[in-house]
């Protein structure tokens, strides 16, 4: 019999026990694998979310930093720093979190010539200074050990921008402040603008006649009879300006005791924050409060201000003083600061133009005071000014608000109200002459100044003795302190010509006059000579006209007439009563009939000599001899001896001729008879012209053109030539949009020699010759006669050559507000020249001060202050530069002596 046994077992045999360790170790695995990698995607998944954050940031910083500059968009690899309140670069990559490296790359952009953008390195790809490309990468270092990378790309353009474009520089210099497009401010003399559209340098001085312009731009070449008292400074002879009243003025409403006013709010950015008036908590008392809304990832900024304005033109000092507290804190920003500002225009404040800051605050601050702050360079003169007080934050991440306040805010100014001048008349002179040969007279004398109610008066000089005009000559002038032997510059231009010319030398001495509120500055003296030119009319063949219409002999070109001796009405008939009758030598009263008839010079004559009528035509009258205009008196023997009379054989009487005067065919004879007038008929509109032009191969400009002429009522009119074309010819057109008048005649266009002499300064000197048409009208009956056409003409060029060296200073163009000058670029022809001729510019800055140009930067170029800009492509301007209103260029030409390089234009581009 078989027996079963049973064993109650209790645990797990080493088999089982086995096996169950080893599937849980390897469930365990899988599920601890499966937590670390559900934990590692997390993780890398907020790694790329920060890094994309920051790519994304530094873009938006590159955009920042394009809006406050174009220049400042250095190419090359930066960080970025807004430790001032404002995204700028920075010299290094940013580290942040310990973890995340940023690199900023800015890169010129290339275009093709279709003006597509394209990689620089291919062949014929252009730089294009309007473009530039940003480039943004993070990188890091990933939970698995693997460096990752994150990149963004834009291109940034100049869109926004405006441009200072300036072509034509014939109108001349003195133009201080950009208002004409086709002047400047001053040149050194020794370039050549008459030519619209170009810049070139002046030919080299041949010694003859021409105009030279005193700039006042180098105090070394003049003398000054008092150095206290005037100054040669920034382009101007002018009065030094002393001290006057003192006056001062503050803000208002300093400690918000019990209200804002005149205090306004104002915010900017992309939330709103609040501004009011605090009853209590300040410091003490009332202050102002901005409070900033609960929020995150945006930029806000909230401010007061207030205007106030300056009465002192000159300022002595500027302080600002105020209290400030940061009461609600309450997550670290990414940037927190307060600012204060003083500016001439209302609104948002432009960050970087502050007069104090607090720098950046991480947590709140208690009333804190700050005195003292120098405001000075803001307020330069009188005007309205604004205090602005500011608040500013770059929120963070995550949710914030805070709020700050401001209190006993006081702006404290004090200086002069205007100034004093001298009244003693101080004077300025050219140390050395202005030389010339070959004159015939001195031409023109004219000034370009301001005088603010004051006066300038002048002597003139042969290099040896000054003069003035008195009246009816140039007179030698007393020179010593408190002279009135001098003129006004309208005085000195009317009477110049007749300025002795023996020396062939010229000096002005001028005297700056004022009451002593006067300011009077002295911008430019420009003095003519001339050499001229006359066309005689002695020879036919020198002219072109209708010979039948015309007639050129004996120094005159004259209307050709139908000419004949006829009868003019009896001069004696005006005198209606005896007395006045008898009074005239050749007149007679005739009683009965009450009239008084001419009687001529027969009352001289005896009886038998009035008989005869051998003097022209008497009868006798009882004792006396009359005139014959009775011709009845006559019997038929008589009346035929008599010219005047004619016998009528059919009524047996003597009457009187039809015209006696038609018997005298030759004007002497006619004329010579009282009762006579040399009369004719002439054509109403006939021309003459040079049938060759006059040469003037140094010509610089035309100073004159003057007629002499007998018109007997009717006109001269006048065309000029250059002869570029043949039978072209120009006439000054003064409703013209040109900017040079002198413009292609047609039919009808044509001037008097008035409008021409007025306006020939600026007639075309391009081809060195010059000829004239002459227009004579009149109605029929008027014998018009010219006598003579003279041209006067300045020289400056020589034919050896041009001047090796010359410059110009731009006039200053007003930008509208603080902006960036970004890119200067111009267009030029350089031609060969040994050694190579060249053209290259400056440019430079000044803050507004009351509508005019404040202190000047120094002179920048590609490289900084000092260097030039010699590409005429472009170049990008220093940020130096940057933020202020007013802009002038300054360019040099540079040549060989030979030839000259020209400049077309100037194109400077900014960011408003």
């Amino acid at each position: 019999m078989i027996k079963l046994f049973y064993h109650n077992r209790k645990g797990f045999s080493l088999v089982e026990l086995i096996l169950a360790i080893a599937l849980f170790g390897l469930f365990a695995t899988a599920l601890i694998g499966l937590l670390v990698n559900s934990y590692g995607s997390d993780f890398q998944a907020e790694e790329r979310e920060k890094a994309n954050l920051y790519v994304q940031e530094g873009l938006e910083a590159v955009w920042s930093v394009r809006r406050q500059a174009w220049n400042l968009l250095t190419n090359g690899d930066h960080g970025l720093d807004k430790s001032s309140g404002y995204w700028q670069f920075s010299g290094s990559p940013d580290l942040l979190e310990e973890k995340y490296t940023r690199t900023l790359t800015i890169n010129d952009a290339c275009r093709n010539s279709g003006g597509d953008i394209i990689d620089c390195s291919v062949g014929g790809a252009l730089v294009d200074l309007h473009t530039k490309k940003a480039t943004v990468v993070v990188t890091y270092p990933a939970i698995t050990g693997i460096i990752n990378r994150l990149a963004l790309s834009a291109y940034l353009t100049t869109w926004q921008s405006k441009d200072f474009i300036q072509t034509d520089w014939s109108g001349g210099g003195g133009q201080t402040i950009w208002s004409s497009a086709n002047r400047y401010s001053s040149d050194d003399g020794n370039l050549n603008v008459l030519n619209v559209g170009q810049v070139t340098l002046a030919g080299s001085s041949g010694g003859g006649c021409g105009s030279k312009i005193w700039y006042f731009d180098n105090a070394d070449d003049y003398t000054l009879s008092d150095l206290a008292k005037i100054e040669v400074a920034n382009g101007f002879a002018q009065l030094v300006a002393g001290l006057g009243p003192s006056t001062s003025g503050a803000s208002v409403n300093a400690g918000f005791t019990s209200r804002l006013t005149p205090w306004t709010f104002g915010r900017w950015g992309t939330t709103n924050p609040s501004g009011a008036r605090a009853s209590s908590g300040g410091n003490p008392g009332g202050y102002a409060k901005i409070t900033f809304p609960y929020t995150r990832n945006v930029v806000a900024g909230g401010y007061f201000q207030q205007s106030f304005t300056v009465s002192a033109q000159t300022i002595a000092s500027a302080t600002l003083n105020l209290d400030w507290r940061i009461s609600q804190y309450s997550r670290l920003a990414d940037s927190f600061i307060l600012y204060a500002f003083v500016d001439t225009a209302p609104g948002a404040p432009t960050l970087g133009q502050e007069v104090w800051s607090s720098g950046n605050q991480t947590g709140a601050v208690p009333w804190t005071r700050v005195t003292g702050i120098d405001v000075s360079s803001k307020i330069t003169g009188p005007g309205t000014y604004y205090l602005k007080i500011v608040a500013y934050v770059d929120y963070p991440s995550s949710n914030a608000r805070y709020t700050v306040g401001f209190d006993n805010v006081l702006l404290n100014w004090s200086g002069y109200s205007g100034a004093s001048y001298p009244t003693d008349r101080p004077s300025v002179n050219p140390t050395l002459p202005y030389s010339v040969s070959e004159i015939d007279a001195w031409s023109a004398f004219t000034e370009v100044a301001t005088k603010n109610g004051g006066e300038i008066y002048y002597q003139l000089s042969d290099g040896a003795i000054w003069y003035w005009w008195n009246g009816s000559g140039w007179f030698p002038a007393n020179t010593g302190l408190g002279t009135t032997d001098y003129n006004l510059a309208s005085e000195v231009n009317a009477n110049i010509a007749s300025f002795p010319i023996t020396s062939g030398q010229i000096l002005f001495k001028a005297f700056l006059a004022s009451s002593g509120s006067q300011q009077v500055q002295l911008d430019e003296i420009k003095i003519s000579c001339a050499q001229y030119y006359d066309w005689p009319f002695d020879t036919p063949s020198d002219y072109t006209y209708n010979p039948t219409e015309i007639d050129v002999a004996d120094g005159f070109a004259q209307l050709v007439g139908d000419s004949f001796c006829t009868g003019i009405p009896d001069a004696c008939d005006t005198f209606s009563d005896q007395a006045s009758c008898e009074g005239q030598s050749d007149c007679a009263w005739t009683a009965g009939i009450g009239s008084c008839q001419n009687n001529g010079s027969c009352s001289a004559l005896s009886r038998n000599q009035c008989s005869t009528c051998s003097t022209g035509g008497c009868y006798r009258s009882g004792n006396r001899c009359r005139g014959t205009l009775n011709c009845s008196a006559y019997d038929q023997t008589s009346c035929s001896s008599c010219s005047q009379c004619r016998w009528v054989i059919s009524g047996g009487s003597c009457s009187g001729s039809s015209d006696a005067c038609d018997t005298f065919s030759d004007q002497a004879s006619c004329e010579g008879q009282i009762s006579c007038l040399w009369s004719g008929l002439y054509p109403v509109s006939s021309s003459i012209q040079s049938t060759s032009p006059y040469n003037t191969p140094n010509v610089w400009e035309y100073t004159a053109f003057v007629e002499n002429a007998t018109k007997n009522g009717g006109e001269i009119y006048y065309q000029l030539s250059i002869n570029d074309v043949p039978d072209r010819w120009y006439w000054w057109d003064s409703s013209s949009s040109q900017v040079n008048k002198w413009v292609i005649a047609g039919s009808g266009n044509y001037n008097l020699a008035s409008e021409i002499n007025a306006n020939i300064a600026i007639f075309p000197t391009s081809t060195s010759q010059i000829m004239f048409r002459a227009f004579l009208i009149g109605d029929g009956t008027q014998p018009i006669q010219l006598n003579n056409v003279r041209i006067g003409w300045g020289e400056s060029v020589d034919s050896s050559g041009y001047a090796p060296f010359g410059y110009l200073i731009s006039s200053a163009f007003n930008m509208g507000e603080a902006a960036a000058p970004s890119i200067i670029k111009w267009t030029e022809v350089i031609p060969a020249c040994s050694p190579a001729c060249s053209i290259k510019l400056q440019v430079r800055t000044a803050p507004d001060i009351g509508g005019s140009p404040g202190s000047w930067s120094n002179w920048y170029g590609a490289t900084g202050s000092g260097t030039y800009f010699t590409n005429p492509a472009g170049s990008l301007i220093s940020s130096d530069l940057n933020f202020n209103q007013w802009l002038q260029y300054r360019v040099e030409l540079n040549g060989d002596g030979i030839a000259t390089p020209i400049l077309e234009e100037v194109k400077i581009n900014y960011l408003p």
